[in-house]
């Protein structure tokens, strides 16, 4: 990237961060060139053009009707999320054996593709609620698998979460869940203020620091009380609750046939 800047000079305000699943969760970089304002300028810059003429190329080879269509606007990803704003990045697919989905706030400036989804204007409320040990079950529950790992589904699984009334949440329970969310965010963090290691090393099950694993037990907790359930509560206790709150919701659904269905609690590692 660095050869590319210099031999291409003009091109660096186009130049951003790119982010799959797997570079979200391993910590590694990627970067793309960002072309949705270029103007007629991009034609000048060789090195630019070479990339927008792979794409067309490749775009024109494809088996994909959708994708050939894509051919005629080679310097525009094919999907384009990126709002340029902050938002919460969501992996669309995890492995079974972590105790939590790893979901992390995102500067506006880095693009995503399609196998990560983006929470825009998430706060520390979402944040908290969607790293407890609720949502998980409820991923657990609602979403799909590819091989063994589980597959997040923005439409069945954060679409149908029975999220609480925010209206109905007094200033103190709003506070206590950002506060252990915010020691969660904190526990990712060494001495020196940068994450401890990737999102993959940090939620390895079998490494998980003590200081992780005792911020997310007290998220679990406030998350638990926010809902009504006891210390301690099971799984199971947790769908049942969560369940009946989605019936509470969608009457309508209910009557068709459309709740999600309850599957067997997947044994965990």
């Amino acid at each position: 990237m660095n050869d590319f800047m210099a031999a291409e000079p003009g091109a660096i305000p186009y130049i951003k961060r790119l982010l799959d699943a797997q570079d979200f969760l391993h910590g590694k970089e990627r970067w793309c060139l960002w072309l949705v304002n270029a103007g007629p300028e991009i034609q000048k810059m060789p090195r630019v053009m070479e990339r927008v003429r792979l794409v067309k190329a490749t775009r024109e080879a494809s088996k994909s009707p959708i994708i050939r269509k894509f051919a005629e606007i080679p310097t525009l990803f094919v999907q384009r999320p990126h709002t340029g704003k902050p938002y919460l990045a969501v992996p669309c697919h995890t492995s079974e054996r972590r105790e939590y989905v790893p979901f992390g706030f995102m500067h506006g400036s880095t693009v995503i593709n399609n196998a990560l989804f983006m929470v825009p204007d998430a706060d520390l409320l979402t944040f908290g609620i969607m790293m407890s040990r609720a949502h998980v079950d409820w991923m657990r529950l609602t979403s799909g698998r590819l091989k063994s790992d589980y597959r997040y589904n923005k439409e069945l699984t954060y679409n149908t979460f029975p999220w609480p009334d925010r209206n109905a949440l007094t200033p103190a329970q709003i506070a206590t869940i950002e506060k252990a969310a915010a020691a969660v965010l904190d526990a990712r963090l060494g001495e020196d203020g940068q994450h401890r290691g990737s999102l993959a090393e940090m939620y390895n099950p079998l490494t998980m620091s003590p200081e992780l694993r005792k911020a997310h037990n007290t998220l679990d907790r406030a998350v638990d009380r926010l809902y009504g359930l006891k210390a301690g509560s099971t799984e199971a206790q947790r769908l049942t609750l969560l369940l009946g709150r989605y019936q509470e919701l969608n009457p309508t659904l209910e009557s068709q046939g459309k709740a999600p269905r309850r599957k067997k609690p997947a044994p965990r590692a």
